[in-house]
């Protein structure tokens, strides 16, 4: 995880998923890690990234004005 404090701050994560594994549950691995995040630090920017083969598979954001 990646946490910057320009421009308003962005937490960037991106994780590697097997390759079995299937859209809907890397996206609720997404969403915990979403959730989490957006708790710890409301006022920054949010980026995850999972991905398979090294090319996104899902992803959460969240742009903070």
């Amino acid at each position: 995880m990646i946490i910057t404090e320009d421009a308003g701050g962005f937490v960037l994560l991106d994780f590697e998923v097997s390759e079995d594994m299937k859209k809907e549950d890397a996206e609720k691995v997404s969403k915990k890690y979403y959730e989490r995040i957006e708790k710890e630090y409301p006022e920054h920017s949010i980026d995850i990234q999972a991905r398979k083969s090294g090319e996104t598979f899902v992803q959460e954001t969240k742009a903070v004005k």
